[in-house]
């Protein structure tokens, strides 16, 4: 969502607001999607199945793994994964700017001022529950075929001995706040139609004089002395800190 407003407050001062909001709503698997794709790599979809069948008496999935991969001697099942963690997280980045721009031909001719306030706030907030599967595989040892029906009957045996049948939470916070306050005062003059102060002036005193003429007789000369110092604002790529909206 962004939002830009300019208003001529007078004549001679523009105010200007810039406000741009960025949220993030997130709920989902913890993992994320190139890592999920990336364990699929990682063993034959013929090695295991995605699950077992619920055994009698017992209240957690029956993933399907084998001993012997290269993840703590086991090989990843993706599907497990995917499942084994959640988030909820929310995040909000707030950017906002507050121009001001004044004439000041009142004073002195040419000259004005401009001044520039920005803020960037950055706030996350992170829910994460999380539960570690329980992988089984068959038991080579224990599969019996029976020759009237066909059909083969095994027992399963445990890949690992750490998974939990309950999620494990946590909750994080992120966060930060960014300023930036920015004033120039600038003088910008036309002499006598023909002279002007620049940026790559070289330092040093200036003199220049304007004759006051009326009808066609020299009534007063006045003398101008310049002093341009050895000072120029740093470009804006050696700026610590821009924020455009």
């Amino acid at each position: 969502m962004s939002l830009n407003v300019n208003s001529y407050l007078t004549s001679t001062t523009k105010l200007g607001i810039k406000l741009n909001v960025q949220i993030q709503d997130y709920k989902g698997p913890s993992s994320n999607v190139s890592n999920i794709f990336d364990r699929v790599m990682w063993a034959q979809p013929t090695y295991f199945p995605v699950k077992f069948p619920q055994t009698e008496g017992t209240s957690y999935v029956h993933w399907g793994n084998k001993s012997g991969g290269p993840q703590q001697n086991r090989f990843a099942n993706p599907y497990a994964e995917l499942s084994s963690g959640m988030d909820e997280m929310f995040r909000i980045t707030t950017m906002s700017t507050l121009s001001l721009d004044q004439n000041l031909d009142m004073l002195i001719k040419g000259l004005s001022f401009n001044g520039l306030f920005s803020m960037k706030h950055f706030s996350s907030t992170t829910i994460r529950r999380t539960y570690t599967p329980h992988y089984f595989e068959i038991n080579p040892n224990t599969i019996v075929s029976d020759p009237v029906t066909n059909e083969y009957s095994w027992e399963l045996r445990p890949v690992n001995n750490d998974g939990t049948d309950a999620f494990s939470f946590s909750r994080s916070y992120s966060g930060d706040r960014l300023f930036n306050l920015h004033f120039v005062l600038n003088y910008q003059h036309l002499f006598d139609d023909l002279h002007d102060v620049s940026a790559d002036v070289e330092p040093g005193i200036y003199n220049s004089s304007m004759k006051l003429i009326v009808n066609g007789k020299t009534k007063k000369e006045f003398t101008f002395r310049l002093k341009v110092s050895s000072q120029t604002l740093p470009p804006p790529s050696a700026w610590q800190f821009h924020l455009d909206l």
